[in-house]
């Protein structure tokens, strides 16, 4: 018989979803860096919010990724 799952209340820090801990409560945006700038390439936001602006500091190549968070809508 398989063991019984712990129960929700207990946390391993290991499984703590990443964006809480970055205290992104929002979500994410990742941006993608082409030869006329920054391109939204994925909304990650929760529900109830929208994509930050896209990055502030410049890209370094074509094709680089960077991630923002997202803003209550």
């Amino acid at each position: 018989m398989p063991k019984a799952v712990r129960s929700a209340s207990v946390v391993d820090p290991q499984f703590i979803d990443i964006d809480v801990a970055r205290g992104e409560l929002y979500g994410y945006s990742l941006w993608k860096f082409g030869e006329d700038g920054w391109h939204l390439a994925k909304d990650c936001s929760l529900q109830g919010a929208v994509p930050s602006g896209p990055p502030r500091a410049p890209g370094l190549f074509a094709g680089q990724i960077r991630a923002t968070g997202s803003v209550a809508a």
